[in-house]
């Protein structure tokens, strides 16, 4: 399979506080990997990296064949990014909001509307010609950052914990559209909730201190549970969950 991402020995680094230590994975075309790792361990980092948001120090990142620096950004029409915290102009209702981006991913004029309506009927957010963002909860609004992810109908899904703040009933929506991509889209995810990136994924990141402790595949094991099992037990050994307070269930 054609590699789409590549990250070779990045170095990310806040002072002295060392984020990413020579991290190195790829991505290739069609497969879905979900990103887990325990808070700090650099998964917001790296996707900022990939999304271009954030400069790394040293090492190479390419995308689509072509190392990411300052000017080169075309690529951002082939990606549609959910970040944990994500950047609106609060002040526009959605419609608008998703107009903005529309022209900035060149969606064709006749299209734009017709998207708008589409996704965001299908997602369920009410008022959006009328209400600002601003106004929402931050579920609606994680669900308006998925719009803008996915209203140029991009090739390569970055989502940075999608699933915080949101319904069940939301959570399964999203879950069940993501799924029907198969084979059409390639998926980058990370989340805390194992349950769920385990029955989506093909291919499990397991991060640890800025690096890839260990690179996981669906086709390795016999069933989902197995996997989970693994990772769990992986995260526990790897200090994880602190001794002191395994009691604490």
């Amino acid at each position: 399979m054609e590699e789409i991402v590549s990250f070779n020995e990045i170095c990310k680094s806040y002072g002295k506080f060392k984020v990413l230590d020579n991290l190195s994975f790829h991505i290739e075309q069609g497969i879905y990997i979900a990103l887990i790792g325990s808070n700090g361990c650099g998964k917001t980092t790296t996707i900022n990296i990939m999304s271009n948001l954030t400069p790394y120090n040293s090492g190479e990142v390419l995308m689509f064949g072509k190392q990411v620096n300052r000017k080169y950004v075309s690529y951002k029409n082939r990606l549609g990014i959910v970040l944990s915290e994500p950047y609106y102009i609060e002040e526009f209702t959605p419609n608008e909001y998703l107009k903005f981006v529309c022209k900035f991913q060149f969606v064709p004029k006749q299209e734009i509307q017709k998207r708008i309506d589409d996704i965001v009927n299908f997602l369920e957010i009410d008022d959006y010609k009328k209400k600002k963002i601003q106004e929402y909860s931050s579920g609606n609004q994680m669900k308006i950052s998925l719009c803008a992810a996915l209203i140029h109908n991009p090739e390569l899904l970055v989502l940075d914990e999608p699933f915080i703040n949101l319904d069940i009933h939301t959570t399964q929506t999203i879950i069940s559209l993501l799924k029907s991509f198969r084979g059409k889209k390639t998926l980058f995810i990370s989340s805390h909730d194992l349950d769920l990136v385990a029955n989506l994924c093909d291919r499990f990141l397991i991060m640890e201190e800025g690096k890839i402790a260990v690179d996981i595949y669906r086709t390795d094991y016999s069933n989902i549970d197995d996997i989970k099992v693994y990772i769990k037990e992986l995260l526990v050994k790897k200090g994880k969950i602190n001794s002191n307070l395994r009691w604490l269930k």
